[in-house]
């Protein structure tokens, strides 16, 4: 029967065995004759006896008695004072004061002792070597600047997933070794001498500040100011990234047609589309990229970076500026003027209802067909991806301008077209004027279809109908409208299909 001895060390007590006690005695009674004529000597032997006290706690056996092998074991991971007086020999002799230190690669943890749910934040907190405060701010602040800056729908329950995953995917430290490991450091002596010398100089530090308080609490107030500006940059960078990306790159204007695509669709003046995207779509992320970075770098406090990418952003940015600022100007030389032409001609037909036919080669889809019409106007095309031969299918605005019964009823069709000269658009009216057919009381117009073949050139038509006050005028086909209310379908809504036959196929319109 081995004879056992309580102790109290780091405030814990714990059970050793004879041998495993006169070991440990043994080691302290080395520690304080290393360290007590040195400057702040026995907060390091606290430190260390704190630190014996972890590691104990951690290898106590079933029965809780500190076994000699334990004790040596945790000696060895502690290491002795002899070793920081040879390594400091073997240091500079300017910095023989301060023991050399072996740093370990850091480890990202979830942090057990600074938690409020499950230590991610403390544990990211210790990793970037900030307050975890700061670390709980940024993930309030960015739960709400979600729902009001960017598209998301709900913030809370995206970065309630993101902190879940964080959870599962981020592992615990458990044990003495992975806590050091958050910080960079190892477990052993050299760490705990150094704390206690950099807390005894930050105490220093901290009373000469005393001195001149103006002075230190202009640097608080500064700082806190720079990590507030952070944390706004940050939220304004990242939430205008992901709003440009949905915008341009993730929405659908028409079924199967982005945002970015449009530009494919209209004439350049020989001038390709791609290089306009790119510059385009540089000039407008640049600026939330360039918000982003210097966000992450006030609210961690990152050094620059030798590389300084802000300044390579900036120079990104004013040349991607001027480029498409000079292809903007060569693409557009066939906009430079234009000129508008009218065609007028007797409007003869027979009762005192007026039909007209929207007709088209391509069939109008069910959904995402822009339908806009009132008292006096409508308005109808839409994209068409049914074919090789994708394109915009596109039909002249009807307007009505009503008139006494006096007055001569007349169709007057409306070119505006746009050219390099002025006898370029005209001549180019002269040959867009809309294309109809009057068949007795039914007025068929036709449509115009623009491709990245036959792109559209600026080119805008219009169909004006001067009829009597009392005239009723329907449009029959392919929706039906009777000009007695406001309609308006967008991309998302269902419309009204009418067949040859006038029977209602589908209905569900939005109505103002």
């Amino acid at each position: 029967m081995k004879k056992v001895v309580k102790v109290n060390i780091g405030n814990l007590a714990f059970t050793l065995n004879e041998d495993a006690f006169e070991i440990l005695n043994r080691y302290l009674d080395d520690l304080k004759r290393h360290y007590n004529s040195k400057p702040g000597g026995e907060e390091v032997v606290e430190g260390i006896e704190e630190r014996i006290a972890e590691l104990f706690a951690e290898r106590a056996g079933a029965d809780n008695i500190i076994s000699a092998e334990t004790t040596s074991e945790v000696i060895a991971i502690l290491g002795r004072p002899d070793d920081i007086d040879e390594e400091s020999k073997e240091s500079s002799t300017a910095s023989s004061a301060q023991p050399s230190i072996n740093y370990i690669p850091k480890r990202l943890f979830r942090n057990p002792d600074n938690r409020v749910i499950g230590g991610v934040c403390g544990g990211l907190a210790a990793y970037f070597n900030i307050d975890a405060v700061i670390i709980r701010l940024i993930y309030v602040v960015l739960t709400l600047g979600f729902f009001v800056i960017t598209p998301f729908h709900s913030s809370l329950a995206f970065m309630t997933f993101l902190y879940i995953v964080l959870w599962i995917v981020i592992p615990e430290a458990k044990t003495v070794e992975q806590r050091c490991a958050m910080y960079g450091e190892s477990p052993d002596i050299h760490h705990i001498h150094r704390r206690v010398m950099e807390d005894s100089s930050k105490a220093s530090r901290s009373y000469r500040r005393g001195q001149s308080a103006n002075s230190g609490l202009l640097s608080d107030i500064l700082g806190a100011v720079g990590v507030a500006i952070g944390v706004i940059l940050t939220i304004v960078g990242f939430s205008g990234i992901i709003a440009l990306s949905v915008f341009f790159l993730g929405l659908e204007v028409f079924d199967g047609l982005f945002p970015v695509n449009i530009i494919d669709f209209i004439s350049l003046d020989s001038i390709g589309s791609i290089w306009i995207k790119i510059c385009g779509l540089c000039v407008l992320f640049i600026p939330f990229i360039g918000m982003l970075m210097g966000g992450i770098q006030l609210v961690f406090r990152l050094k620059r970076s030798r590389f300084r990418p802000g300044l390579i952003l900036a120079i990104v940015w004013w040349v991607a500026f001027f480029a498409l600022l000079t292809l903007g100007t060569v693409s557009s030389r066939g906009y430079w003027e234009d000129y508008t032409t009218e065609q007028s001609n007797p409007l003869k037909f027979n009762g005192d209802t007026l039909y007209i036919r929207y007709e088209s080669a391509k069939q109008m889809p069910a959904k995402r067909t822009l339908f806009e019409a009132d008292l006096s106007s409508s308005t109808l095309f839409w994209y068409d991806n049914s074919s090789a031969d994708k394109g915009f299918v596109v039909f002249p605005q009807v307007k009505l301008i009503r008139q006494s019964d006096e007055d001569t009823l007349k169709l007057k069709t409306k070119v505006h077209t746009f050219g390099r000269t002025r006898t370029e658009a005209m001549m180019k009216g002269e040959k867009s004027l809309p294309a109809y057919e009057l068949k007795d009381s039914l007025l068929i117009i036709h449509d115009d279809f623009y491709s990245k073949k036959n792109k559209w050139d600026g080119t805008y038509k219009e169909v004006r109908l001067y009829i009597p006050d009392k005239t009723k005028v329907i449009i029959q086909s392919p929706v039906k409208h009777g000009f007695d209310d406001i309609v308006r379908m967008n991309k998302n809504c269902e419309i009204r299909w009418w067949d040859d036959d006038n029977h209602d196929w589908d209905i569900d319109i939005d109505i103002d």
